[in-house]
């Protein structure tokens, strides 16, 4: 009995610990919190995958490398309903919802790979839950 007991305790300190493991992305990294789990895809010439979440939190994709798409800075952002631009670590990045798509933002780190990541949304409590969940995102520095 106080083998199995003690066998539990070790499997969940191990788990607690693995989860707060950065994971590598491109030319950054992320450490997700507890209850998101990664899903890493298969691409040609990018880093590809998901984040899925037991609270809510709708499923962010990512896109990683030298050719994600067309995720180039805007240089208008009156096309947008929301528009915020900052840094993290020194890098910037910018999260967007575009007017002619308002289910989705995505949320882009130009000078770190590019890191594209996105998600479908439905409400602003949406918005709030993935802009938290990809700003834990840390690119590295050039």
């Amino acid at each position: 009995m106080k083998a199995a007991i003690l066998i539990s305790l070790l499997a969940g300190l191990f788990a607690l610990r693995a989860t707060a493991e950065p994971i590598t992305l491109g030319r950054g990294s992320i450490t997700l919190p507890t209850g998101v789990t990664h899903n890493k895809g298969r691409g040609i010439d990018t880093e590809v995958g998901s984040f899925r979440s037991s609270d809510g939190t709708p499923e962010v994709h990512y896109d990683i490398g030298w050719q994600p798409g067309d995720f180039s800075a805007p240089k208008d952002t009156s096309a947008f309903t929301f528009f915020r631009a900052g840094t993290v670590n020194d890098m910037p990045y910018w999260a967007a919802i575009h007017r002619d798509r308002p289910t989705s933002i995505s949320i882009v780190f130009p000078k770190s790979g590019p890191a594209c990541f996105w998600a479908t949304i439905a409400t602003p409590e949406d918005t709030d839950k993935v802009l938290k969940l990809i700003l834990r995102y840390t690119p590295t520095k050039q």
